[in-house]
């Protein structure tokens, strides 16, 4: 009898986590960005060998089951140079410069022109690539793969992404691991990158670079950071609020993210990641 295909998950549920490209032994899995402007994972099931790793890693078809204990609250906040390019306080680029200082990697998402990757570093003056948020989904191909390596020979090392990469990650490297840490955020979703041509339409010219999705340095200050920081190619630099920005305000708008994430089954109290980082500059009642 012959063994059935490798079936992934539909475009209504896949998370573009990009796990199954991972692990596959074959590399037979590619992703294509369809008409939504969204990455998604294709199997050529002539080199495909059925060995459903691919099924077995995905989060959406084997979920990790997540213990319901409530967890702790924490404020706190880093230097006030460090948060002026962080997002939450700059708690994350403090967790990250002690795993570095222990001898240990980071993993987190950068800007590569105007597209969005993640990358594994061990070196300090890289952290700042990494700082501050990254609306736009994140390319982690090869990265769940490089942080089992490292883990299986006894490295520490710091992920941090969204909930559902989190959750595609502890699929990938199986069973738990001490050296391992995993910090996810309160997301709003990842727009599609549709949104990018159109604001190229608009301006009447091309992307270089988005340098920056949250800008402190502007009229708007710290509590109203939503500036959008650009480089375009006839060597132009634009600082646009949501409203003169189409990127940046459809985003905000909410109404251009990938189909997952209306329905996200990580949206919720109980999460798989260690640490859970989110804004809290709205409260009152303490310093700073």
């Amino acid at each position: 009898m012959e063994r059935r295909k490798p079936h992934l998950t539909n475009l209504k549920e896949c998370t573009g986590c990009r796990a199954c490209g991972d692990i596959c032994p074959k590399a037979c899995i590619s992703f294509i960005e369809g008409k939504d402007g969204f990455a998604y994972p294709t199997i050529d099931y002539e080199a495909c060998i059925k060995c459903y790793s691919c099924e077995q890693v995905c989060p959406v078809i084997c979920p990790k089951k997540k213990e319901k204990t409530k967890p702790k609250a924490y404020a706190a906040w880093a230097s006030k140079e460090v948060r002026k390019k962080s997002a939450s306080g700059g708690v994350f680029y403090a967790l990250a410069l002690q795993v570095i200082e222990d001898g240990g990697y980071v993993a987190g998402a950068v800007f590569d022109g105007y597209k969005v990757k993640h990358i594994i570093t061990s070196k300090v003056e890289e952290l700042e690539r990494i700082q501050g948020t990254q609306y736009f989904q994140s390319n982690t191909s090869g990265v769940y793969k490089e942080i089992k390596r490292l883990l299986c020979e006894g490295v520490k090392v710091l992920f941090s992404g969204t909930s559902c990469q989190v959750a595609a990650l502890l699929n990938y490297v199986g069973k738990d691991h001490k050296n391992l840490v995993t910090v996810d955020l309160i997301c709003f979703g990842v727009p599609s990158s549709l949104t990018i041509n159109a604001e190229e339409r608009i301006r009447g010219k091309k992307l270089k670079r988005i340098i920056s999705n949250r800008d402190k340095n502007h009229e708007g200050g710290w509590r109203n950071a939503y500036f959008m920081t650009c480089e375009w190619d006839d060597g132009t630099t634009t600082v646009s609020s949501p409203k003169q920005s189409f990127m940046l305000g459809s985003f905000c708008s909410g109404k251009v993210m990938r189909n997952s994430c209306y329905h996200c089954p990580y949206k919720t109290l109980y999460r798989q990641a260690d640490l859970t980082i989110g804004d809290y500059h709205c409260v009152k009642g303490y310093d700073e």
